[in-house]
């Protein structure tokens, strides 16, 4: 359209809200910028914010679900309604340029990262591989980080915060991941013994951390 061409070299472009007389640029740095040369479907929209929000740690706040390019759900919001706070996720999708090995949140408190094998430097340090169209995404109840109190079910403390892990994607179980949490976040003294604390994980899905369903693995270091 000739009417959209730009004619000098040099042109710029201005963030913020603009209503009547009054303007407000924003002035925050901006991560990425994506040009199209038309209004995007519903759906692909959708799954282009889905892919940014992974890339950066982001919470979607829209309550839509979080979509692949080929328009499947990898994180169902409404499903997971109890979980869908701090959500992050690492995955590839290659018609999305999305490749990340390793993430998470950047909200406040978002304090468990996942990696893909080891936790690198960087995302970008982090050569390990994902497949195409698998994900690992996760949020959070919003729950104290403090421990609760021992159940009939359980003789432990868990910790009040739980998170919901969802797996989509043929490869996406058979990830060797390592996970990472800040103990800055939940301990005030960080002299520790280690064998005093395990990662529980309720291999139902149902978050009832049922004493036959739990897996425990010890932590490896500080």
């Amino acid at each position: 359209d000739s009417k959209n061409r730009v004619n000098n070299a040099t042109t710029f472009i201005e963030f913020g809200n603009f209503s009547g007389k009054e303007k407000k640029a924003s002035k925050g740095v901006i991560a990425e910028l994506l040009i199209y040369n038309s209004v995007l479907r519903s759906k692909v929209k959708q799954a282009v914010e889905s892919a940014l929000a992974l890339k950066y740690g982001i919470t979607l706040t829209n309550k839509k679900n979080y979509l692949s390019s080929d328009k499947k759900i990898i994180f169902e919001v409404e499903d997971a309604s109890a979980y869908v706070n701090r959500i992050a996720g690492i995955g590839k999708d290659e018609a999305l340029e999305l490749n990340q090995k390793q993430s998470h949140s950047t909200q406040p408190e978002g304090i468990v990262t996942i990696g893909v094998d080891e936790i690198a430097t960087s995302n970008q340090e982090n050569k390990s591989i994902i497949e195409d169209k698998n994900f690992l995404v996760w949020g959070d109840n919003n729950a104290p980080l403090a421990a609760g109190i021992p159940t009939e079910n359980s003789s432990l403390p868990l910790l009040q915060r739980k998170w919901l892990i969802k797996a989509t994607g043929e490869q996406a179980r058979a990830l060797s991941t390592t996970v990472q949490l800040d103990a800055n976040a939940i301990f005030s003294d960080l002299n520790l013994d280690l064998k005093r604390y395990l990662l529980v994980i309720d291999k139902s899905g149902k978050g009832t951390f049922l004493p036959e369903n739990l897996q425990y693995v010890p932590a490896s270091k500080m």
